[in-house]
């Protein structure tokens, strides 16, 4: 067996735009910590400051977001196959040994696109995915049907999947989709190739196990989480109930304001997004901060009761769930989340069925007692901290995957 040296880590995006990067930001560093030379190739800049000195050699393929410059028929073109990706996975790899050497996708979709992944599976180099969305199985990633408000269970690319319009667009977006995602299932050929495919929940890989080639090895890596080991927050004491994230539909803030006004319980928004407007329109009582630094969005959730995510769609193991178990936060997550995994209902948080209003007003009645919130904080807090998702340890389970696609 050939000692690892190298990882190439694929990623669309230099810096952080979502949980993707921000894991494969987090272990390009880690894995450089330990000894591999890391080459992090984004599909276009600015590259995140935390790589200066860190031994990572970044490499974009574009120095900004085609779609800020490039024509839009062309920049979309380039989600369906990104010729200069491909020429910069071959320059990347054309001087690295494959018996030493892996490549590991973590986004490409948007910029660089599944023929960067094509192509290092035709240079013959071993290629891990991590599953951070539902790209292999849905052409729009989501697994939801915007038109209809629901998840969506109609096989990607089928003929039901084909015909119907689950965007918030015209067809036309659609047909954009369709393209993108032929190409990776019938063109580049990703699920039928990839032999070594990472999970980080128990529900994203129950949906995309269907998609995986017959003799798949499947890892569970749980992405890392960088909180560090702080007193707990004293959540009793905290004065509102909060949302982090992008104000959008497959999230529903709309069904947590909602809830919260039956509930009579103050509201916290953290993000933006098109519900923006109307949530301020309809919902006056709820406080809708926009984006804020992650400085700020610890000290707002330190002042918190809860945090709840109302989401409709399959939201594959938010991140900031596991910031607010580290930091004692109870979490009150509907059940369509995979976020549910790591909420024991009544006892760290609250479960309950997505899209009811009623339910998740009843859950949030219980956070109006002092003594309740400071039970579920205490607890998840001590359980968050028994076996905490840190860097390091997943960065030790990436190396563990890593000799066994070398060996």
């Amino acid at each position: 067996m050939a000692a690892l040296r190298n990882a190439v880590i694929l990623c669309d995006y230099g810096d952080i735009v979502g949980g993707a990067e921000k894991v494969a930001i987090a272990s390009a560093l880690g894995l450089a910590r330990r000894g591999v030379n890391v080459t992090y190739l984004a599909g276009c800049g600015p590259a995140a400051e935390t790589f200066a000195d860190s031994g990572v050699t970044v490499r974009t393929v574009f120095e900004q977001n085609p779609f800020d410059w490039m024509p839009k028929e062309k920049a979309l073109a380039n989600t369906v196959r990104s010729q200069p990706s491909e020429a910069a996975v071959r320059e990347v790899l054309g001087s690295l040994d494959p018996r030493s050497t892996v490549v590991h996708a973590h986004s490409f979709l948007a910029v660089l696109s599944s023929a960067a992944v094509g192509t290092a599976l035709d240079l013959g180099f071993p290629t891990s995915m991590t599953c951070h969305d539902y790209g292999l199985s849905c052409p729009s990633q989501v697994q939801y049907d915007f038109r209809r408000r629901a998840i969506c269970e109609v096989p990607g690319l089928g003929f039901r999947c084909l015909t119907r319009n689950c965007t918030q667009k015209t067809y036309v977006s659609k047909a954009r989709l369709i393209a993108r995602g032929t190409y990776l299932a019938r063109v580049a050929r990703l699920p039928q190739r990839l032999r070594w495919i990472v999970t980080i929940s128990d529900l994203s890989e129950r949906v995309l196990q269907p998609t995986f080639a017959t003799g798949a090895h499947v890892t569970r890596i749980p992405n890392p989480i960088e909180v560090a080991k702080e007193a707990r927050v004293p959540a009793e004491r905290g004065a509102m109930l909060a949302y982090v994230g992008r104000l959008v539909e497959e999230k529903d803030p709309l069904l947590f304001a909602e809830a919260a006004r039956r509930a009579k319980a103050p509201a916290l928004f953290i993000g933006d997004g098109p519900l923006a407007d109307r949530l301020r329109r309809e919902y006056p009582e709820c406080e809708v901060t926009g984006w804020l630094a992650p400085a700020e969005v610890k000290e707002r959730l330190a002042a918190a009761r809860a945090l709840v995510l109302p989401s409709r769609w399959y939201e594959n193991s938010p991140l900031v769930v596991f910031e607010a178990l580290g930091q004692g936060l109870p979490v009150v997550v509907a059940d369509t989340c995979a976020a549910r995994e790591y909420v024991e209902s009544g006892v760290t948080g609250s479960v309950f069925p997505s899209g009811d209003a009623d339910a998740l007003a009843t859950a949030l009645a219980e956070y109006a007692d002092d003594a309740t919130v400071s039970a579920r904080s205490r607890l998840a807090y001590d359980r968050y901290w028994s076996d905490p998702p840190t860097p390091e340890r997943h960065v030790g389970r990436l190396l563990e995957l890593y000799e066994r696609m070398l060996a």
